[in-house]
């Protein structure tokens, strides 16, 4: 029976910070920080990166569970050229 869950995370880095993902669209100097529940960054490609545990629910019944993350912009350089962001990062969960 398992009783918490993990999330890590994959995606292309903007250069050498494995904290930030490279945006994909025409804003410049730009990329994409997923910050874990203590707002601090998540980092992408590294297998034993893993988010700290959240519990599974155990009360009958429940069957929602939230793990929370945020996303935010952060510049890589600057000036920062404004236009459209996007970045895609694959999330994997594991259950303990």
């Amino acid at each position: 029976v398992y009783s918490s869950v993990q999330a890590r995370f994959e995606g292309t880095l903007d250069g050498t910070d494995a904290t930030i993902l490279k945006n994909e669209d025409d804003a410049e100097n730009i990329g994409v920080q997923i910050l874990d529940k203590t707002s601090t960054p998540m980092t992408f490609n590294d297998l034993q990166a893993w988010s700290a545990p959240v519990n599974l629910p155990t009360a009958e019944g429940v069957t929602e569970l939230s793990m929370p993350f945020t996303a935010r912009y952060i510049a890589t350089a600057v000036p920062v050229k404004s236009g459209t962001v996007d970045a895609t990062a694959t999330f994997y969960l594991q259950y303990n």
